[in-house]
């Protein structure tokens, strides 16, 4: 998830502008397919959860656009290229990096990305 702006408080996600590829999406509907097998989770509730995610997002950048830079970013870091998407993302838009994974948020950091551990 990529933040605009540099306000940093217990209310983050919540009261920034929030960035992702478009891959979140695919990300988002193959965990709930998970919990769904694997926890018994109806469908319904799969469902609004997923508009949810969706609702939280201000605006999803199409993959294509930011492609080559994590295409990059993921040989230089030897990291997934799915992770590389949200690094190029916040790279590309100047913006802050926002993650509860923290051996990506220290990637981020030593690219200069600013990092905001969620969670």
């Amino acid at each position: 998830m990529v933040i605009e702006e540099n306000v940093i408080n217990d209310e983050l996600l919540k009261n920034q502008i929030l960035i992702a590829p478009s891959f979140l999406k695919l990300e988002t509907l193959n965990i709930l397919r998970k919990y769904h097998f694997l926890n018994h989770i109806q469908k319904p509730i799969i469902d609004s959860y997923f508009e949810e995610v969706l609702n939280l997002i201000d605006e999803f950048v199409e993959d294509d656009v930011i492609l080559q830079s994590a295409y990059k970013i993921s040989f230089s870091l030897n990291h997934p290229i799915y992770d590389c998407l949200f690094l190029a993302l916040a790279q590309n838009k100047g913006a802050a990096f926002a993650s509860f994974d923290k051996r990506l948020l220290v990637k981020a950091s030593q690219m200069g990305i600013e990092v905001v551990e969620v969670g």
